[in-house]
């Protein structure tokens, strides 16, 4: 980077957060590091011992963690951006692929958008169902429910699969309030774009608080070779985020 940046390091174990150590610390859900401009360092991180079987592991930087500005132009920049991750299989005794259990989305009061909507494979947080207004910030009360949409889209060419997981800042939470889901993986059909409902609880410290998804794209998806169905491979295998939104706790 041309500046010199804080970032955040965090993991994904199967679609979950792990804790872990990095470069001898204690094992923590998040790991600050600051970079100078056009500097360049290795770091060691330990995961601890394994359960046998296959998993999913990712680990992912975050730039700007505490950049806090409610100003349209940094959150816009945020779309697909601020994020950077790699992806690998992690195979313990067990070469096997688990199987995907995918939500039926229409168990969740989805709406389905019009074929005019713009989004190509991704997520979007906004305040209507379908909506294609750019959702950046909001003033919200501490402690209250906050109701919102996530718009998902495939494009037109190939359907796709994908994990979806929320972050408040950076700590994953719910999809739902009061429920035990903290990722859903879903399939869209070449073109289908849908919008579901969702909800977070606000953080009750005052000051901004930063909400963003993550879209996992090819959920236990072999990546030493392409995926046997035709499809898949249109599919970029990396995590893509959502705008980062601000929430002000006045």
């Amino acid at each position: 980077m041309y500046s010199e940046n804080d970032y955040l390091i965090f993991c994904l174990m199967d679609y979950k957060q792990v804790p872990f150590s990095f470069n001898e610390s204690d094992a923590e859900i998040l790991h600050k590091i600051r970079l100078e401009s056009f500097e360049e360092k290795f770091y060691h991180f330990d995961l601890g011992p394994l359960e046998s079987g296959t998993h999913e592991f990712e680990i992912f930087l975050i730039l700007k963690p505490y950049e806090t500005s409610l100003n349209q132009s940094f959150r816009l920049s945020t779309d697909f951006s601020h994020l950077g991750s790699i992806r690998l299989n992690l195979f313990v005794d067990d070469w096997n692929m688990p199987p995907v259990v995918y939500t039926n989305f229409s168990d969740l009061n989805c709406h389905q958008c019009d074929s005019q909507y713009p989004g190509n494979d991704g997520v979007m947080l906004v305040k209507e169902p379908c909506s294609t207004r750019a959702w950046t910030s909001e003033n919200v009360t501490s402690g209250d429910t906050l109701d919102y949409w996530m718009n998902v889209a495939a494009a037109d060419d190939y359907p796709v699969a994908f994990g979806l997981i929320v972050l408040v800042d950076y700590i994953q939470v719910p999809i739902w309030t009061n429920s035990p889901n903290d990722v859903i993986f879903g399939k869209l059909d070449a073109g289908e774009k849908l919008s579901f409902p969702t909800k977070i609880v606000v953080p009750r410290e005052k000051g901004v608080h930063e909400l963003m998804a993550i879209w996992l794209p090819a959920p236990y998806q072999r990546m030493d070779r392409l995926p046997e169905a035709p499809a898949s491979p249109n599919q970029w295998a990396w995590a893509q985020p959502s705008i980062r939104v601000g929430l002000n706790v006045g």
